[in-house]
């Protein structure tokens, strides 16, 4: 009889322990951003395919939590041949109010996306800068695609955040979880006993 009452106190200690013990993980949050920008300036021409303009397209993956970029994927499409895909991480650079980042391709053409933010921490996606939009500072401040040298530069663009779908929670999972399955286990093990 006297074995009874400590081995449920035991239990009960270590359960309360477990239970308090987890805590809350903290994982970086990875966004996919839709990177998109049109030309439509008449004065380009190799951006000018029978009336359909230059524009690109892609995604750039970005932790959000450090502000780091993960990876780039982004077409330029109706252009030159042979500019893009863009893939290769050519540097994140923060002028105060203002952010670049550059992207390579293989045949060493750039694309230098400029952002109206001083990093990338927390970003939630927005315009780039470009010649309708001057959030960077100036007009030359811009987004632009280089090759051959020649700059190309955007009337608008923007980077928007995909929608991820939200996983349903997992039955069991969690601290509720953990009290309900030790309160099972103390449950059947005082049955036990008693039989």
């Amino acid at each position: 009889m006297f074995f009874k009452p400590k081995l449920s106190t035991a239990l009960a200690a270590t359960c309360c322990a477990l239970a308090l013990s987890v805590g809350a993980v903290k994982a970086d949050t990875i966004t996919t951003f839709d990177a998109s920008a049109v030309w439509s300036d008449l004065s380009l021409p190799p951006c000018i395919h029978g009336g359909i303009f230059c524009s690109l397209g892609g995604n750039i993956v970005i932790n959000t939590t450090t502000g780091k970029i993960v990876s780039e994927d982004v077409e330029f499409f109706h252009g030159p041949p042979g500019v893009g895909p863009f893939t290769v991480d050519d540097g994140l650079f923060s002028f105060g109010s203002s952010l670049d980042f550059f992207i390579g391709d293989a045949q060493q053409n750039f694309l230098r996306v400029n952002l109206p933010v001083g990093d990338l921490i927390g970003y939630t996606g927005g315009p780039m800068c470009s010649v309708e939009f001057h959030g960077c500072g100036d007009a030359t401040v811009t987004t632009v695609i280089t090759f051959s040298g020649t700059d190309f530069f955007p009337d608008s663009g923007a980077l928007t955040p995909e929608v991820a779908a939200v996983p349903g929670p997992i039955a069991g999972a969690g601290l509720p979880g953990l009290i309900f399955a030790g309160g099972g286990l103390l449950g059947w093990w005082r049955r036990r006993q008693i039989a």
